[in-house]
């Protein structure tokens, strides 16, 4: 069961949240009837990979030449000194790919809005007690498929239905790993799920 709970929290890291996002919304995109060239897919997809896997990433594998392998606290953000370097980092990051997606679609950019607000508020948190990343960011791309669906008036029950079961999934692996207690993994996803949900709400409030 423990090689499951880390397989689980390999899987859905936060630096691949991103991305398969994006795949959900090239999904749409087709679905629509509505899709992009090859060379708009790359640039999105070479962007996205980029700025909110591979950067981010690279921030926190770290080589323990002692034990010849590699630290893997650090790589799950174990200790709170680790936590700050990596996270600031990674919103800047966030914030260079949310601009990009904002010029290629309005609606994306301000769920992304949301999202930043959220980690902002995750990075301030995380400084005294250590809510879940996994969490808050699996519970981000939950609350952009929500408001993604709010702003379109395209509701996929089913998707929405599944990614709370994955969330579910996600909780028991990361408690179950010791990784956080169930507050901890609770106050991450409801964080990421209500940002880009109240950010889209305001948009419609205040433009629809």
């Amino acid at each position: 069961m423990k090689k499951i709970a880390d397989i689980l929290s390999i899987i859905f890291h936060p630096v691949f949240i991103s991305t398969y996002g994006l795949i959900l919304y090239t999904v749409y995109l087709f679905e629509k009837n509505i899709p992009l060239t090859i060379t708009a897919y790359m640039i999105l997809y070479a962007i996205t990979i980029l700025l909110t896997c591979l950067i981010p990433l690279s921030t926190l594998i770290s080589y323990d030449k002692d034990k010849k392998q590699f630290d893997r606290d650090k790589l799950y953000l174990e200790r709170k000194e680790d936590r700050l370097k990596p996270y600031l980092i990674s919103l800047l990051c966030a914030l260079l790919w949310g601009a990009t997606m904002w010029r290629h679609n309005k609606l994306i950019g301000i769920l992304l809005l949301g999202v930043a607000i959220g980690f902002i508020c995750l990075i301030a948190i995380n400084y005294k007690w250590k809510i879940s990343a996994h969490l808050f960011f699996f519970g981000s791309l939950t609350g952009c498929i929500i408001g993604f669906s709010l702003l379109t008036s395209c509701y996929p029950l089913w998707l929405i239905e599944t990614m709370f079961i994955l969330a579910l999934t996600l909780m028991w692996a990361r408690i179950f790993g010791k990784h956080h207690s169930q507050e901890q993994v609770v106050a991450g996803y409801l964080l990421g799920l209500l940002c880009p949900v109240i950010s889209a709400a305001c948009y419609m409030w205040a433009f629809m």
